[in-house]
């Protein structure tokens, strides 16, 4: 299959999955086996099946993954964070969300190493309850399996005195702070709803909040105030996807670039470095 086929069908099943949230019929007794046999149907049914080549049909439910409903449960932010009902704030909607058993949904962030974005799908063992924030009635962050394991490996390298640029849901600040080698972590963020929300319904059941300095300025003019040797490791997330954040991406990194003192990481960063190249020969093939 040819990189235009594939990556006009990554994206069409991310649409499928993100805009409709189907869902499996799966028996109650259903494995990953047969879970990965009832995504093959419905693929069938979608009439996306039939427009992959085996090579693409084996890739994909090499992939597919039934998730522990419970393991996801016992996450320390889930677990501690119980706000009583939807509470709003300006543009700003904290409330919970639902996902069935069976309900597909990307695992993880697509992989853009191949000539196609290659998704990894799934489902959960069983219904799930999570927190969700929406901006004027869109989805603004998710406390869902690909947004954890997009920062993984951000959560382990944090270190000493954090920076950490977004707020979210508080996903990131909380979880490091709760490292022994976290001395301390400031969050900016530029919405003032999102901090309000954030310190009335989320940061109270956190042991660590003692931890948090949440100071609300733009990212980059903020940065652009720093001295080497303020922080230690810095984490920015302040962009929804590869486009918005491309432009961000490079402003911060040549603000940032001085201070050397300071390790500092991107949120998607080998996805939007991908874009910024696929652009670049775009431009130099037109």
């Amino acid at each position: 299959m040819d990189a235009r086929r594939g990556t006009e069908l990554a994206e069409d099943l991310g649409l499928w999955i993100n805009t409709e949230s189907p869902v499996l019929a799966l028996p109650a007794d259903a494995g990953e086996k047969e879970a990965g046999q009832a995504f093959a149907r419905a693929l069938e049914v979608r009439g996306l099946w039939q427009r992959m080549d085996g090579p693409y049909r084996e890739d994909l439910l090499s992939r597919f993954r039934v998730l522990d409903a419970q393991e996801f449960m016992r996450d320390p932010y889930l677990s501690a964070v119980k706000p009583a009902g939807a509470c709003r704030a300006g543009r700003f909607l904290l409330t919970e969300v639902e996902y069935q058993r069976g309900e597909l949904l990307q695992y993880r962030m697509p992989d853009y190493g191949a000539a196609w974005p290659k998704l990894s799908i799934g489902c959960f063992s069983g219904p799930v309850r999570t927190w969700a924030l929406y901006e004027n009635g869109l989805p603004w962050m998710t406390v869902c399996p690909s947004e954890i394991s997009s920062m993984e490996k951000e959560m382990r390298h944090a270190h000493g005195r954090v920076l950490t640029l977004g707020l979210g849901l508080g996903y990131y600040p909380l979880t490091v702070a709760a490292r022994e080698d976290v001395q301390s972590v400031t969050v900016v963020e530029r919405e003032k709803d999102v901090i309000g929300l954030f310190t009335s319904h989320i940061l109270p059941a956190f042991p660590q909040k003692d931890k948090l300095n949440i100071v609300q300025a733009d990212a980059l003019d903020y940065c652009a105030s720093l001295r080497d040797g303020d922080f230690d490791y810095c984490f920015a997330d302040i962009w929804m996807g590869q486009e918005d954040g491309a432009p961000l991406y490079l402003a911060l990194r040549d603000i940032l670039r001085p201070l050397k003192g300071m390790e500092t990481e991107y949120w998607i960063e080998r996805e939007i470095r991908a874009y910024l190249i696929n652009r670049y020969e775009d431009r130099q093939e037109g």
